[in-house]
């Protein structure tokens, strides 16, 4: 099945420079994040530059799920900002777990090559911590003379990337950014500090300075697309 959408009166976006052909589509993203990414927000955000556009060229776009080619959505006609850059909204239902697959082009020219995200709206499941030098507060005090050393576990759940924690409850999350031009720009969420990704068993270790006495570490799991777990609570003492 194909469906048409209108194109949007106004889209905007700036790009970063990439060198490329005349007239070619470039710097494919979605939701904010390259191509391969695995995402659970601004699912229905697709961006491109066109490099060297011609006053009366515009951009079509072309989505559908990878296992299901022929359920194609098409978004054609969408302007080019004064930047050389293209964004559009695909709305439509995206399922947990499916691959998507989508491209674009000039209004005259060839479609670009193809570019993939995968949806991920279900939390990982929480993590147990341990820690070989500061035990839980139940086993009493411990040295406070050196880091401490805690081993975070995700189960071997796959769906678990890795780790954040910090002595904060809350830790706020990495947000997307909008540039001028309407440039959606939205981080890993392993690039904020309290963050660690996991080994191929699932588990990650890592060494902080403790607060002197009573402390409180919060650690939850994260997934690939950035959705965290509830947080678990390992509390200490420090002597």
């Amino acid at each position: 099945m194909r469906r048409l959408l209108a194109a949007p009166a106004v889209v905007a976006l700036v790009l970063a420079t990439t060198a490329a052909a005349p007239g070619s589509v470039v710097d494919p993203r979605n939701g904010g994040r390259p191509c391969g990414a695995t995402l659970h927000a601004h699912l229905d955000r697709l961006a491109v530059r066109v490099t060297d556009p011609e006053p009366h060229q515009t951009v079509d776009f072309a989505l559908w799920p990878r296992d299901d080619p022929h359920d194609r959505t098409e978004r054609p006609g969408v302007r080019i900002n004064p930047a050389g850059g293209a964004w559009t909204s695909m709305p439509g239902t995206y399922t947990h777990g499916r691959t998507y697959t989508w491209h674009a082009r000039l209004s005259d020219g060839p479609w670009s090559a193809l570019c993939h995200f995968t949806v991920d709206t279900t939390p990982p499941p929480h993590p147990t911590v341990t820690s070989p030098n500061y035990p839980p507060a139940s086993s009493g005090p411990s040295p406070a003379d050196e880091p401490g050393t805690f081993v975070f576990d995700g189960g071997g759940d796959p769906d678990v990337a890795g780790f954040e924690y910090g002595f904060d409850e809350e830790t706020p999350a990495p947000t997307c950014e909008v540039e001028p031009w309407d440039d959606l720009t939205c981080p890993s969420p392993f690039d904020h500090p309290g963050t660690v990704r996991a080994d191929p068993t699932g588990r990650a270790e890592v060494r902080v300075d403790p607060p002197g006495g009573f402390a409180r570490l919060f650690v939850r799991s994260l997934d690939a697309g950035g959705l965290r777990s509830e947080a678990v609570v390992y509390e200490f003492i420090t002597a």
